[in-house]
């Protein structure tokens, strides 16, 4: 088969492939924007116990403690105030069309990989927080802890475990983005 005739085959297909189904791309953005919802309100909870946590170290006699519990305090929102800057950041108004549905489809995409390498980031604080409160631990600072290591341990198992499902994530989202991305393609040529 000469180059001419793999062409007419290529550009028969084209042709022959379906449209995008709107109805199923009006759909995926509704989820995309309640899963959305879900995670927010899940993330502002997180701070809170966050909060709540660096709130009673606070409490607590010495200063090592006061000062993790600042820290706390500090890392919690700021997880927070980044997750929504993101968020903002990548927010498209809702619309009916084809390519505004692929347009705030391939936002969100773009917005969860965004979210992921700032999970990255937290994962990387919190590993240095635990390590911190480990240290301390040891040292027997005023106010720290006893016997940190096993809680150490399920801590930097359980970051471990948040960084992988991410890893995984990330490569699901780019999957779905390079699709969508030729779509997009498809919808021009």
């Amino acid at each position: 088969m000469n180059i001419d005739e793999q062409l007419s085959e290529l550009k028969a297909a084209w042709r022959d492939s379906p449209a995008p189904d709107v109805a199923d791309l009006t759909r995926r953005v509704r989820r995309a924007r309640l899963r959305s919802r879900f995670v927010v309100a899940l993330e502002i909870v997180l701070t809170l116990v966050g909060v709540g946590v660096g709130v009673v170290l606070l409490k607590r006699d010495g200063w090592f403690a006061g000062a993790i519990g600042v820290l706390a305090i500090l890392l919690s929102v700021w997880a927070l105030h980044i997750g929504l800057a993101i968020r903002r950041r990548g927010r498209t108004a809702m619309t009916d069309t084809v390519s505004g549905q692929l347009g705030q489809l391939i936002a969100n995409a773009r917005t969860n990989l965004a979210l992921v390498r700032a999970g990255y980031a937290a994962c990387l604080v919190g590993v240095l927080f635990v390590g911190l409160v480990y240290g301390g631990s040891v040292l027997k600072l005023p106010g720290a802890p006893s016997d940190m290591l096993w809680r150490s341990v399920f801590a930097l198992i359980y970051l471990g475990g948040f960084a992988l499902v991410s890893h995984l994530y990330a490569g699901r989202v780019r999957r779905e983005l390079e699709r969508l991305r030729a779509i997009e393609a498809s919808l021009e040529g």
